[in-house]
């Protein structure tokens, strides 16, 4: 079984791969089909999946099972993490046809209106 952490994605990361990308990966799935993957198991809270597993992944909330009052950044530092958040061009992602976009998106997909400022060249 492959885990697929996620952290807060109950409220982000979770709502698209359910609605999304699970049946796809069910779909898509190279096993027979006896084999093919379901949904087997889940835990939800209200109306959001905290966790579900299938008999290939698991996807897992893991603010669930931490502190409440943590944060992105204290996660990564209890686990000595020095890798920082990437970027991702999330104004410019704005259909799933986009994730199939076979190279890295121009510099100016990366702008931010939120900050009002895109990714630095190093950075790109």
């Amino acid at each position: 079984m492959i885990p697929v952490v996620s952290f807060n994605g109950q409220k982000y990361d979770v709502n698209v791969i359910e609605a999304e990308l699970l049946s796809i990966l069910i779909e898509e799935n190279p096993v027979s089909e006896d084999e093919r993957d379901e949904i087997e198991f889940t835990i939800k809270r209200n109306s959001s999946m905290a966790c579900f597993e299938s008999a290939h992944l698991r996807f897992v909330d893991i603010t669930h099972f931490i502190a409440s009052g943590s944060n992105y950044t204290g996660y990564l530092k209890a686990f000595v993490v020095v890798e920082p958040k990437g970027f991702f061009p999330y104004q410019w992602v704005d259909s799933l046809d986009k994730l199939k976009f076979e190279s890295l998106p121009p510099q100016e997909a990366f702008y931010s209106t939120l900050k009002q400022d895109c990714i630095s060249d190093k950075d790109y």
